[in-house]
């Protein structure tokens, strides 16, 4: 066996290793689920995709549909949706290895998403028939294929990126409203770019922006004609604008209905009391505002009464940074894994931790802008999503929060590393290029790419445009000869 092969083998031996040591406490069990959502999305898959019912039903699709193919089984699926897991760690695992072109940077970078991965908070989802397991695996498979598709643009990666990050805004209902409010400004900046410095990945990244609002737009009929989110609007009014003065005036003003029976639900959620905000009948008047105006009212909150949310959302962080949401850990997998890797480092360990990563990331935004346009754009295209979901996720509903949440600071730990990883790499190999060809004289043209800033070096990116780097063994993450490393 040659050694430059061993190390598979090697891989191979640890990720079986992690399974037995993830799946083998509940195994025998069953993987039996205390939490009611499970049972939704059996019943879900129970329809069966060849029924419209399925597309617009009580859960969005993705899930039920991954249920329906290798379910009902608690085991087979928490087994499928780990195996998953495995392949998108993987997946980005090896576009980490060959994007980043400079040794210390791709193997700090690597292994900093590796101890994220495994802490316990990200492990113990795959053990529970939810959403959130899954939804994790999507984030490392569509940020890989993002990468791949602008290091070199083709119509095969690019249909691919779409495809996986369909799929994960059709996983929960949360992350359609969140991207889509993200993409809209893209759209409209992206139309005004193409029309001054008309590119290949601008193009791309506007078809690409369309098609993923249009799958938001979907989304959102089928909450609509399900009512999902009915509950959560509810779990609002009970629980932060009743208690409130100024947010219960603000939401009378805005046309809420207010009286004795309301009143009564001051500090209750949707389920409280035989579910009266659902079916007491002195509430009617109430609930034909909150099915109409009360949405677009609280629409409209998040955006008019901003500082009311973002400084509760302040206070509140540290209990879902530092609980490490055990409380969903039914199968004890907190026993097998560790609490955190990196420590302070960890970019959602505390709340100045994300504060300080966040800084980080809009540094890595302007970094990247300075180095490459195409790798600003990229930087940017996959961090500032986060800060949109991070907010609307804790606005939309007051009842678990730490688990609505879960999903954005683990999309926020991975993002921010990689995001720092990409920029360090490609700054490292400018200052490089800028070595080598210090004292060479410069080429007499260049063919310009209209994606590129005005500090490029415009014939290398049309030299990447030009080839698939998965085959061809070129470099496009930064203009080093000595390169980043293939898609």
């Amino acid at each position: 066996m040659r050694a430059e092969e061993s190390w598979r083998y090697f891989v191979c031996l640890g990720v079986g290793l992690l399974l037995f040591v993830l799946l083998g406490p509940g195994w025998s069990s069953g993987f039996e689920s205390p939490f009611p959502d499970s049972s939704s999305y059996v019943a879900v898959a129970d329809i069966g995709p060849f029924s419209i019912d399925f597309w617009f039903a009580e859960r969005p699709p993705t899930y039920p549909l991954l249920v329906w193919l290798v379910g009902p089984s608690a085991r087979a699926i928490v087994l499928a949706q780990t195996l998953i897991w495995v392949a998108a760690s993987t997946y980005l695992a090896v576009t980490l290895w060959q994007q980043l072109s400079n040794r210390i940077v791709r193997l700090v970078t690597i292994v900093a998403v590796g101890a994220v991965l495994i802490e316990t908070r990200w492990m113990f989802w795959h053990t529970l028939v939810l959403t959130e397991s899954l939804s994790n695996s999507l984030v490392l498979a569509w940020l890989a294929a993002w990468i791949r598709w602008f290091a070199a643009p083709s119509g095969r990666r690019l249909a691919g990126a779409v495809v996986l990050t369909a799929a994960w805004m059709l996983l929960r209902d949360s992350n359609a409203v969140t991207l889509t409010a993200s993409l809209i400004p893209l759209v409209v900046a992206g139309f005004v770019w193409e029309r001054r410095r008309p590119g290949e990945r601008v193009r791309g990244l506007v078809t690409a922006s369309v098609i993923l609002i249009l799958v938001g737009v979907f989304s959102g009929i089928g909450q609509w004609h399900t009512s999902r989110g009915e509950v959560t609007f509810h779990n609002n009014v009970g629980l932060r604008w009743l208690p409130d003065e100024s947010m219960r005036e603000w939401m009378i003003d805005h046309g809420m209905p207010f009286d004795e029976a309301l009143a009564e639900r001051t500090g209750g959620d949707a389920w409280a009391d035989g579910e009266a905000f659902l079916r007491d009948p002195r509430l009617e008047e109430y609930r034909d505002w909150a099915s109409g105006p009360g949405r677009i009212a609280a629409g409209w909150s998040f955006v008019a009464r901003s500082p009311w949310y973002i400084d509760r959302f302040v206070d509140e962080l540290p209990i879902h940074t530092d609980s490490g949401f055990a409380a969903y850990d039914a199968h004890r997998v907190g026993e097998q894994f560790p609490d955190t890797v990196l420590g302070p480092l960890d970019p959602t360990g505390s709340r100045w931790s994300m504060a300080l990563w966040g800084l980080a990331a809009i540094g890595a935004i302007a970094a990247a802008f300075a180095v490459r346009r195409w790798l600003g754009v990229l930087i940017t295209f996959l961090v500032v999503p986060i800060a949109v979901d991070l907010y609307l996720v804790y606005v939309a509903d007051a009842i678990e929060v730490g688990r609505h949440l879960a999903g954005p600071m683990f999309r926020m730990s991975i993002v921010c590393i990689v995001a720092a990883g990409l920029t360090a790499d490609a700054l490292l190999a400018r200052r490089t290029d800028g070595n080598e060809h210090h004292d060479s004289d410069p080429p007499d043209s260049h063919e310009h790419d209209p994606d590129d800033g005005p500090g490029d070096d415009p014939g290398d990116d049309h030299r990447d445009d030009r080839h698939d780097t998965a085959e061809s063994g070129a470099r496009p993450m930064t203009d080093s000869p000595g390169g980043a490393v293939t898609t």
